[in-house]
């Protein structure tokens, strides 16, 4: 070993991954059309049984500056709701997840303000685990 090097090398090593047995990553995102002065669902998901969602991130997008109300949904009852252009994250964080438990549906939806038909994108990305 050259002199004044150190007796170790640094090496890339893989990371462990941070979800236990019975952990998955989980997201749902989607794309669509949605025409002047309506509304529509993006996303929408139910929780299978025996297992609950901790939803960690929300997040909605158009394709062009636009006005938009959108919300996020837990079986029809509004959990979020906010006015964007362009882009927007809701204030869901991996330390206060969103709980969605056995059974229930989760959904994300956007009301284009807009005079003309856009192009919405929407996604809630959370972790999926076995055993309510």
């Amino acid at each position: 070993m050259p002199r004044g090097s150190p007796d170790w090398w640094r090496t890339n090593i893989s990371g462990k991954s941070v979800y236990y047995p019975g952990q998955s990553f989980w997201y749902k995102q989607d794309g669509k059309t949605i025409g002047a002065g309506a509304t529509d669902t993006i996303v929408s998901y139910t929780v299978p049984a025996n297992h609950y969602l901790l939803v960690c991130i929300g997040m909605a997008s158009s394709d062009a500056p636009v006005k938009c109300t959108t919300q996020i949904n837990k079986d029809g009852t509004i959990i979020y709701e906010t006015y964007f252009e362009v882009e927007y994250t809701f204030p869901i964080s991996p330390e206060s997840p969103l709980k969605v438990a056995a059974g229930e549906t989760i959904s994300l939806t956007a009301t284009n303000e807009d005079t003309a038909d856009n192009f919405f994108i929407g996604g809630l990305y959370g972790i999926l685990i076995e055993g309510a």
